[in-house]
């Protein structure tokens, strides 16, 4: 968790994420919408 919200935190509107399962997108989600609400990003899971 802390890894990823590093990179959320230094990324810009329009970075793409991708994501290795579907526990990683649910992690990302409740990042951002408790701390990135402001910021756009693309995500993919890709295994």
């Amino acid at each position: 968790m802390n890894s990823l919200q590093s990179r959320m935190s230094n990324a810009v509107d329009g970075d793409c994420f991708y994501l290795p399962t579907a526990m990683h997108l649910h992690a990302f989600m409740l990042l951002k919408e408790q701390n990135f609400a402001d910021k756009n990003f693309k995500v993919e899971v890709k295994q």
